[in-house]
């Protein structure tokens, strides 16, 4: 058994007339002009710009030269710690803790990143490899202290 519904559709633009029909306005601020700003994206460019994994098409996303932004970001964050001071210090005396080595990694990364202490967990056996050498032939780790803290060593070539 069906019913009739009775509905009544009026055209939204006969009932509001438009605020800036010929375009003349500034634009409006809204997040995605934020956006847009903070990340120095034309909207009108065809090549998605940012940073990531594009989910839907299975593919890292990439600027217009073709390179992967996240990758560089990681790279940048490896020659960042390569050149800190105090890593270089602790890791030719007696070791550096593995958290420390994190909280470098993750200072280097752009903060616009989600989920910096991930990235930078994941990134820290990458970056002893590229700035040390190979694991077990030039670095390991040791457990050290009460707490049981992990250290990253320099072994004796």
């Amino acid at each position: 058994m069906s019913f009739p519904i009775s509905l009544r559709v009026l055209s939204f633009s006969h009932l509001y007339k438009t605020l800036d029909s010929t375009y003349n306005r500034p634009a409006v601020s809204t997040y995605a002009s934020e956006l847009r700003e903070r990340f120095h994206i034309d909207p009108s460019s065809e090549i998605t710009l940012g940073v990531g994994f594009d989910t839907e098409n299975d593919r890292a996303i990439i600027d217009e030269e073709g390179n992967d932004l996240f990758r560089q970001y990681q790279k940048q964050a490896i020659n960042a710690l390569a050149r800190n001071e105090a890593f270089r210090q602790n890791i030719e005396s007696n070791g550096i803790p593995w958290g420390v080595v994190i909280g470098m990694l993750k200072e280097a990364l752009p903060s616009t990143l989600t989920d910096r202490d991930s990235i930078a967990y994941n990134l820290v056996s990458e970056a002893m490899n590229e700035i040390l050498g190979p694991r077990e032939s030039a670095w390991a780790t040791e457990r050290r202290g009460p707490k049981s803290t992990l250290f990253i060593v320099k072994t004796k070539s």
